[in-house]
């Protein structure tokens, strides 16, 4: 599980570079000099600075900061996160995965870390199942509810009928099941988004709308909430803001997908 950035084509003249920047190849600039000005550039004059101010290089803060007519900052900046986890890390942080007990038991831990990985911030997990005493067999479902930071998440747990490569194992006596735990609902929190963007976009200038601290979303679609990143224009020389809808994938991680 991870967090992706999509970048979707353009038909716009715009095109989109490697790290994500869009670029404007369709505005030509073109330079118009007057006779007055070509005149005194010959004769080596330099042009003159109003009283009491000094002239201002292309590369000032003055300069630099000038916005493109029409972009708008959203209005929370996001400056840091909290560390991220990992597969490995939850594992060490969670209770020891059962060995022994019922299906329900070893269903309930696969689901706490996937709700963790859903954020990719740990904090503590408690839940349970709807049938403790659940007897497996394959195309059978269990109900199973996670609570991370006071909100639910509910999940559908699926005894699989044949081997996928990266689901799950149960294994009891002779008997080797695998099985699926699919989100009913995705967790997002306004940490998880803002830790995505930092890492996405380390040296940019990056904002979002307010963000609740911790909610439920749908699954595989969008959350409604936005981010942003600034950019300088090529041709322009100005900044530009480029928005990204705040998504959910269908496992109920995060995906960043850029607008426009």
């Amino acid at each position: 599980m991870g967090i992706t950035v999509r970048f979707p084509g353009t038909g716009d003249g715009r095109g989109k570079t490697a790290r994500g920047r869009v670029v404007d190849t369709a505005r030509t600039l073109t330079a118009v000099v007057s006779a007055g000005l070509l005149a005194a550039g010959c004769a080596g004059a330099a042009p003159s600075a109003p009283p009491g101010r000094a002239p201002q290089p292309r590369d000032t803060p003055a300069a630099r900061d000038t916005p493109a007519a029409g972009d708008r900052p959203l209005p929370v900046r996001v400056t840091s996160a909290p560390e991220t986890t990992d597969h490995i890390a939850v594992d060490e942080l969670l209770p020891k995965r059962p060995t022994r007990g019922g299906f329900a038991a070893r269903a309930l831990w696969e689901v706490r870390k996937q709700t963790i990985m859903m954020p990719r911030i740990f904090a503590p997990t408690t839940g349970s199942c709807e049938d403790e005493d659940f007897a497996p067999a394959p195309g059978r479902t269990l109900r199973c509810t996670v609570t991370y930071r006071g909100v639910e998440v509910p999940w559908k747990v699926t005894v699989l009928s044949e081997i996928e490569w990266d689901a799950p194992w149960y294994h009891s006596g002779e008997e080797h099941l695998q099985f699926r735990a699919t989100p009913l609902r995705a967790l997002l929190t306004e940490e998880a988004v803002h830790a995505a963007v930092l890492a996405s976009f380390p040296r940019e200038q990056r904002r979002c709308t307010e963000i609740p601290a911790v909610t439920l979303v749908d699954v595989g679609a969008s959350t409604g909430f936005r981010c942003q990143y600034r950019y300088k224009g090529l041709t322009d020389d100005l900044y530009h803001w480029q928005g990204l809808d705040v998504r959910t994938a269908a496992d109920g991680t995060l995906d960043l997908h850029a607008e426009g």
